[in-house]
């Protein structure tokens, strides 16, 4: 066993038996709470199984001591636990609500309003200030939910009317059509009979009665001259009116298209985050899903990874939660940058991120990991005129038989536990 140089014998027997009595008084004192009964369990397995130096035991020891004594003192006053619990609820709503509006897509002012009030949760607020902003929040959503709501029946309502319109052009179209072919047929025997005339001139009897057929036929052909006018222009007006239904409906088509294309992009947003735009934990759900089904059938390797940000918290902590959400930013399009068009990667909560390789051999799936790893800590951060290096660990596993999504996440989350345990800034396969 390791001791101390500077202590003689005397000195490490009573560290020793300060060590006992502390750790049986933590044991039997009550109301500790489970992770913390864990911890001390932990600590001496270790100390005995690893024979670690008394001075280390000392250390950790107090460091649970400390934990014990303010548990105790909060148990011992009631008061202390519900401020306690209060502050802990306040920022678990802190962090739910502005991770709720960060999902929500709204354009317009109902967008940017939305915006500036996570902002403001970004940097803290009261209680008070927390139900304002929650109560906005919900008035914001229903507003913009009622907007996007007016804009689909106004649409709807235009596009109802055009086709009103173009039904009623179209059938008036195909009776004047109608109406037109039967004229041009009756223009056409009109014709045959005055042909028919001209040949018979040849058999009148007088020169008086070839004058009066002559008058009639030229009678017969003036009149047949206006008709063809007249149902000339009406031609013409009806190839106008087509030109016309063809030009409406090709607006309609236009405007479905443009709406069409709107419904897409607000679909793909929804499986955005809004904030690193990744994907976001709902498409990360439908891909894993999608993959694992593939996997089943095919058998082929499927690799899904966790991504932690080591220490983000203390990103947050010194430079604020602006400079936290950049970081994200450019951390996760330093990621996508990374991966190829066949690979996924999602935002899975906070600063977590989990990437998925499919059909990729071991020797490319350590590289992908590796260079996404390198990548990210070769980023110029700076915040404050302060140079910044920024790390991530990386937990990564592979489908097994039995394995499910939720089984392979558990083992990817215990993979990156033991990356960030060793060390932090590297990649551990479960």
């Amino acid at each position: 066993m390791e001791t101390l140089p500077c202590m003689s014998k005397a000195e490490l027997h009573n560290l020793t038996n300060t060590l006992t009595k502390s750790r049986e008084t933590l044991q039997h004192m009550r109301g500790l709470p489970p992770q913390l009964k864990r911890d001390l369990r932990s600590l001496f397995k270790q100390a005995a199984n690893e024979n670690l130096p008394q001075a280390t035991v000392a250390t950790r020891l107090l460091e649970l001591y400390e934990r014990a004594v303010k548990v105790k003192t909060i148990n011992d006053n009631p008061a202390s636990l519900q401020e306690a619990i209060d502050v802990d609820l306040q920022g678990s709503l802190i962090n739910e609500l502005q991770h709720l509006i960060a999902e929500l897509d709204f354009e317009g002012e109902c967008g940017e309003q939305l915006l500036s009030i996570r902002n403001e949760l970004l940097l803290g607020v009261s209680p008070k200030r927390l139900l304002e902003l929650s109560l906005d929040s919900i008035r914001l959503v229903v507003y913009g939910t009622q907007q996007e709501r007016k804009q689909s029946q106004k649409f709807l309502e235009q596009l109802n009317q055009g086709l009103d319109k173009l039904r009623d052009h179209t059938s008036k179209n195909a009776n004047e059509g109608e109406r037109t072919a039967k004229d041009r047929q009756l223009i056409a025997n009109d014709l045959v009979e005055i042909n028919h005339s001209i040949h018979t001139l040849a058999n009148s009897s007088s020169p008086a009665a070839l004058k009066a057929q002559v008058q009639l036929i030229g009678e017969r052909m003036h009149a047949l001259i206006e008709r063809n006018r007249t149902l000339e222009a009406r031609e013409q007006a009806l190839i106008e009116r087509l030109h016309s239904n063809t030009h409406t409906l090709s607006n309609l088509f236009d405007q479905t298209d443009s709406y069409c294309r709107r419904l897409n992009d607000q679909q793909h947003r929804l499986f955005l985050d809004h904030l690193t735009k990744v994907y976001n934990r709902a498409a990360l759900q439908e891909r894993l899903e999608q993959e694992y089904r593939r996997w089943l059938r095919y058998q082929q390797p499927l690799c899904v990874a966790m991504i932690d940000i080591d220490h983000f918290k203390e990103i947050n902590d010194t430079y604020g939660h602006l400079a936290g959400d950049k970081a994200l930013k450019v951390i996760a399009r330093t990621m996508h940058k990374a991966l190829s068009d066949t690979d996924f990667i999602a935002r899975f909560g906070g600063e977590e991120f989990v990437v998925i390789l499919s059909d990729s051999d071991e020797k490319t799936r350590q590289s992908i990991l590796t260079n996404l790893r390198d990548a990210v800590s070769h980023i110029p951060f700076k915040f404050r005129d302060h140079k910044v290096s920024i790390t991530v660990s990386v937990g990564a596993t592979l489908f097994q038989e039995s394995d499910t999504p939720t089984s392979v996440l558990e083992r990817t989350d215990q993979a990156l536990y033991l990356a960030k345990e060793q060390g932090r800034n590297r990649l551990i396969w479960s």
